[in-house]
């Protein structure tokens, strides 16, 4: 189910979150809903889509911790951010649509495998 959080009350952000079973989304302040992840009452998953070359590790150890399976899908930026000094932070990417979703589709054959045991 694809959700816009944004269109959301914190509060309906936050139970929404800890009752799902998997996050995916880009690098960035939207990872940090990790915490809200029941992974203590059960296996959830985590996919985050990295800049190519971005190697941020604070969501990853973030899911370690927490016991949140991880996962990370590089993608390039835009042409519009090559050649400049813009922040690659500051940057669109373009995701190959069939990598994404098979990191997706991992996860989620992680989360049913562990509720189906």
């Amino acid at each position: 189910k694809r959700v816009e959080l944004e269109n959301l009350s914190l509060v309906n952000q936050m139970k929404l979150v800890a009752d799902a079973d998997a996050l995916a989304t880009v690098h960035g302040q939207a990872m940090a809903w990790v915490l809200f992840l029941p992974s203590v009452k059960r296996t959830t998953a985590a996919v985050e889509i990295m800049p190519q070359g971005g190697s941020n590790d604070c969501y990853k150890s973030w899911c370690d911790v927490l016991g949140v399976k991880y996962w990370r899908v590089h993608a390039p930026l835009s042409h519009s951010c090559h050649g400049t000094k813009i922040s690659w932070l500051s940057c669109n990417m373009s995701v190959n649509v069939k990598t994404v979703l098979g990191a997706v589709d991992e996860a989620m054959s992680l989360v049913v495998r562990a509720m189906n045991q």
